[in-house]
């Protein structure tokens, strides 16, 4: 009796002391499923990201189902944003099966992107897809888009989705939201359209040519070239009749200046008491002497 009632204890002990994360159910926050047929190849290409309840305690096992025709993972990333997710470090593990294949990782952080090709069902040049979410956890928002490839006609979807819009790309998008997703609660979409081409559709995406600020301001300076030329002629213009009439005036002001120079000389020459050179030898006479000393010649005082 007292070995069974010690082996219950333990047992209570061991399921008592198991972890959180194998216990609390699964909350996200919100989901958002983007499908991609003939992206960059034949295939689907579907790209999950999930967001976590702050009620989910981390690190939290997380557990998804997904179609049997995958065979293998793209990506599987976590981080604390959906910008800053890595795959570096993940802990996970994908198993293929009969009726599905299965996901399942240890996520630290509350964001994650999961990313996985999927086969399109061809006949002829119409293609068939179907989605289906297995409700693993409860969903606050779930959101799902398709981008319709390029080249391709007639796109339908049930259960129908909203009007689609152009994306930065060039393709056409269509989405649909729905709220308040229980545990077990399952979402299917069959979506179908015709195609005439197996290119991917990056084969026809158009290359956008860079913009081209250069040529632009070329154009601007050789709309502004005559008037910067015609502005700089009229500026030499100005300073070469500036140069002209300066130059001018100062030489008026400096024959006047050397006229009177020369007058104030001659008057002082003119002089009987100055000292002037002899008309005839050219010697320097004495002040006061009327006739020259060396040849006797007359001095002229005017």
């Amino acid at each position: 009796m007292r070995k069974i009632i010690l082996f219950l204890l333990l047992a209570v002990l061991a399921f008592g002391t198991m972890p959180a994360a194998a216990q609390q159910s699964l909350e996200f926050d919100s989901v958002a499923v983007s499908i991609w047929p003939e992206f960059d190849n034949q295939d689907a290409l579907v790209i999950y990201k999930l967001a976590l309840s702050p009620k989910v305690s981390l690190p939290a096992q997380v557990e998804l189902k997904i179609p049997s025709t995958v065979t293998r993972l793209w990506t599987i990333a976590v981080g604390d944003s959906f910008e800053t997710v890595s795959d570096s470090g993940v802990d996970s593990q994908f198993q293929t099966g009969e009726s599905f294949s299965t996901i399942s990782l240890t996520a630290k952080s509350r964001f994650i992107q999961i990313e996985f090709y999927d086969t399109l069902k061809k006949s002829g040049s119409q293609r068939n897809y179907t989605y289906q979410w297995n409700g693993e956890g409860s969903v606050g928002t779930f959101l799902i888009e398709v981008r319709q490839p390029l080249q391709s006609t007639n796109f339908s979807a049930t259960p129908s989705l909203g009007a689609p819009t152009i994306d930065s790309m060039g393709f056409e998008t269509a989405n649909a939201t729905q709220f308040d997703l229980q545990t077990g609660q399952r979402v299917a979409y069959k979506f179908s359209y015709d195609r005439q081409t197996d290119e991917p559709s990056t084969a026809f995406l158009q290359v956008q040519q860079p913009d081209q600020p250069t040529t632009e301001s070329q154009n601007t300076f050789t709309d502004i070239l005559p008037w910067l030329l015609g502005g700089l002629g009229v500026v030499f213009l100005g300073v070469a009749t500036y140069l002209y009439f300066t130059s001018g005036k100062a030489s008026r002001s400096i024959g006047s200046e050397g006229r009177r120079r020369h007058t104030s000389r001659s008057s002082a020459a003119a002089t009987p008491g100055n000292p002037v050179h002899c008309p005839e030898c050219g010697n320097r006479s004495v002040p006061g002497d009327k006739f020259c000393r060396t040849c006797g010649a007359k001095l002229r005082f005017s």
